[in-house]
């Protein structure tokens, strides 16, 4: 994380304790802001989630929703 600071490279970082509340805002997030963001971290919990909520990831319903290439999991956030 601190090397895509550093590149300025563009990301969105997901934790939370309520993950499918959390999905659901960043579905609305990424859909606001959606095409300047490179990729999407998450916890090893959230981003398995965001895959299964309609409102997180890109479909047919929800065309500007988080494509799934632009979704990783980094497990070094601690607890």
């Amino acid at each position: 994380m601190w090397a895509l600071n550093q590149l300025e490279y563009p990301f969105l970082v997901v934790t939370g304790a309520d993950h499918n509340k959390t999905n659901t805002r960043l579905g609305k997030v990424y859909e606001l802001l959606g095409p300047d963001f490179k990729m999407v971290v998450g916890d090893y919990l959230s981003i398995p989630q965001c895959l299964h909520n309609k409102a997180c990831v890109e479909s047919i319903d929800k065309p500007l929703g988080i494509p799934s290439h632009k979704l990783f999991i980094f497990d070094g956030f601690g607890q």
